[in-house]
């Protein structure tokens, strides 16, 4: 299921931790000791700086879904790569009413996937994301059948052509543009990317 960038594969995982090693690559899940270190990557990469931290707190409760990369070569630990993921439900309920539908259906919101540029094309951004997405039966499983995640969905700034192209070569599709949907970048406008189970 993961994508190796390099060579060898190990995962180490406890309930709260889990460390994976791809070559000389360590993804770890998104924790309060490693979250500073994905709000840096984040900080350079993406066009949107994200000064609130109730994202970053979300990005620690679903950490099932939400990782960072450290690049490990010459014993060094550097952060080169995240994701950042939360948990939505598909439609607002006010009550639980007798015709409920179970499971609860829920979405997936892809909050910011980054890759520093030199490690680019290295395979990095395909293997989170199928971690995340290897993610979701297991945390469906753990929920005993009581919810779905059925939509995984991300918001792309319309001119960046390169995450377009990456989604799209992992089955996800446009379903909406918003407009004006940045306040301090141009072009204002994004894409809703998603992918349905």
């Amino acid at each position: 299921m993961i994508s190796s960038p390099d060579a060898g594969c190990a995962v180490e995982s406890t309930d709260d931790a889990m460390q994976l090693r791809i070559g000389r690559f360590l993804i770890e899940k998104a924790s309060k000791n490693n979250i500073e270190d994905l709000r840096g990557v984040n900080s350079i990469v993406l066009p949107v700086v994200y000064s609130n931290n109730r994202v970053y707190d979300q990005m620690i409760e679903f950490n099932q879904f939400s990782y960072v990369v450290y690049d490990t070569n010459n014993g060094q630990r550097e952060p080169v790569a995240g994701v950042g993921c939360r948990l939505e439900m598909m439609r607002k309920r006010a009550e639980k009413e007798e015709d409920e539908e179970y499971p609860i259906p829920l979405k997936l919101n892809i909050m910011t996937l980054s890759v520093l540029a030199p490690y680019r094309r290295m395979k990095l951004g395909k293997s989170l994301m199928n971690l995340v997405l290897g993610q979701l039966d297991r945390f469906e499983r753990e929920e005993g059948g009581q919810v779905h995640i059925r939509e995984i969905y991300l918001n792309v700034q319309t001119n960046n052509d390169e995450a377009l192209a990456f989604y799209k070569s992992l089955g996800f599709n446009i379903t909406q543009t918003i407009k004006n949907y940045y306040k301090r970048i141009t072009p204002p406008d994004c894409y809703v990317v998603s992918l349905l189970r």
